[in-house]
């Protein structure tokens, strides 16, 4: 992602879809719903412009290696119509359609260094010890390209636009990922009081994040 931004002027790689693997023209998703199949579009649309560089490996956890796309990116990019295929329904086996990260595409080119981007997508079937691949933490990656640790806030629950997990159904209930270096109140898992246009390409806020 970085070298992707050096190539062209800060802006982070984000194709939009408007439905599972239709690649759209537009700046803005269809609906929340459909936010997933934006990320996964637009992870495939950044393998396919490293030349076969970055596979679906790298886009699955270590922790779990089997949720990852089985399969060489589509070339897709602003000018084709060509469907992709990473971005069918969410998915927690080895298929195609498994999402094991969640990524603020909305993220905009001037963000604060210590605002995430990516983090780890949550479980379909999650308990209040076993959220993700690393138990009750979230790993997450920085817009200076640092990595680190969320630790749930139980305090914390969600509101407004959720992300999907891994089951294709949106985060409920006590989900408080808090990124205190950024905002003390922003939950990483939605977009309750972010600000910007949270699902609008460069549209967020250069603090709080909304990964999906």
């Amino acid at each position: 992602m970085a070298v992707y931004q050096n190539d062209n002027d800060q802006a982070w790689p984000v194709l939009q879809a408007s439905a599972a693997n239709t690649v759209a023209t537009g700046v803005t998703s269809a609906s929340a719903a459909n936010s997933v199949f934006t990320t996964m579009v637009s992870f495939e649309f950044l393998a396919n412009s490293t030349g076969g560089d970055l596979t679906g490996k790298v886009f699955g956890c270590p922790a779990n290696s089997s949720v990852k796309p089985t399969t060489t990116a589509t070339a897709i990019s602003w000018t084709t119509t060509t469907a992709a295929t990473w971005a069918t329904t969410p998915a927690t086996a080895n298929t195609n359609s498994a999402a094991a990260y969640a990524y603020d595409w909305a993220v905009p080119s001037n963000a604060t260094s210590n605002r995430v981007v990516l983090a780890d997508r949550p479980k379909a079937s999650s308990t209040a010890t076993d959220n993700s691949n690393h138990k009750s933490n979230m790993v997450v990656v920085f817009a200076d390209g640092h990595v680190g640790n969320l630790n749930k806030v139980t305090s914390v629950t969600v509101a407004g636009n959720a992300t999907i997990n891994q089951g294709n159904a949106a985060v409920a209930g006590v989900w408080g990922y808090v990124n205190k270096d950024a905002d003390a109140t922003d939950n990483i898992y939605d977009d309750n009081t972010d600000g910007g246009s949270t699902l609008t390409n460069a549209g967020g806020g250069t603090t709080k994040a909304y990964v999906k």
